[in-house]
């Protein structure tokens, strides 16, 4: 093997390990992760959507931004109503988890074999290891999307009944924070739907 075969069969070594060690959950699991993939994908959008009005109402230099701020607060209504505030966590829910693996081991426990039902506790476990791992990527989703919300919500009051260009001034602090924080909440969104996917096996 040559000097550069080597690290490019290492590399492919590594490659091929990687993609055997990725869990795939067993379809029950799998039909309540893509609903949560659907929301993710509305709510991506609809951060973008809602961040790019804010942008709009910030930079603008009228006088008067009730138009500016009309979209704003329409395009924060509709996130509300898409994500509820990005409850998604809700979505994947505990007790329907802690029910299936349950019943999961149930069926283990009813298995003769003892090398096959070790090999299936196994399983499970990985199962339920990835399953701990997404809910861990989500609760730094939702920890991420509480500022910028927050932020999103202190702008929309702020300007309730004072659409001047002053009191988009007051209100700069929060539309900074709100737009600054667009990223980290899409960084952490993309990470989530990542995980599931390869949950998904797609």
């Amino acid at each position: 093997m040559t000097t550069f075969a080597k690290p490019a069969a290492l590399l492919l070594a590594a490659f091929t390990m990687a993609a055997c060690s990725q869990v795939v959950v067993p379809e029950k699991l799998a039909n309540n992760l893509r609903s949560v993939q659907s929301e993710l994908s509305m709510g991506r959008a609809q951060v973008v959507s809602t961040t790019a009005a804010l942008r709009n109402l910030s930079e603008n230099k009228g006088n008067d931004l009730k138009p500016q701020y009309t979209t704003f607060t329409q395009s924060l209504t509709d996130l509300e109503n898409k994500v509820g505030g990005m409850q998604i966590a809700g979505t994947i829910s505990r007790d329907k988890a802690t029910t299936f693996f349950k019943d999961w081991e149930t069926q283990i426990s009813q298995i003769q074999d003892e090398s096959v039902a070790k090999s299936t506790e196994d399983r499970r476990k990985q199962v339920i290891d990835a399953y701990t791992d997404l809910r861990g990527k989500i609760q730094k989703l939702r920890e991420a999307y509480a500022p910028y919300y927050a932020s999103l919500t202190d702008v929309r009051s702020a300007l309730a009944v004072d659409t001047t260009q002053q009191a988009a001034n007051a209100a700069r602090p929060a539309m900074d924070k709100a737009i600054n924080g667009e990223k980290d909440v899409l960084d952490r969104l993309d990470e989530v739907n990542k995980t599931i996917s390869q949950m998904l096996g797609t």
